[in-house]
């Protein structure tokens, strides 16, 4: 399923996060508090400018 939704993003990253289920984020908030938190991010021009899915 995450690739099928990373297929449809333009610029998008899928990290697997060893060891966690699909609430990682309070399993493991130190760990994918890094990733996003790591993550770039979109120039202020840029903000807002991805396609919309019908």
């Amino acid at each position: 399923m995450a690739e099928a939704g990373l297929a449809r993003c333009d610029d998008g990253e899928l990290r697997i996060i060893d060891g966690a289920s699909h609430r990682l984020h309070i399993e493991q908030p130190e760990r994918i508090n890094a990733k996003i938190l790591g993550f770039p991010s979109l120039p202020e021009k840029d903000a807002g400018q991805g396609s919309q899915t019908p």
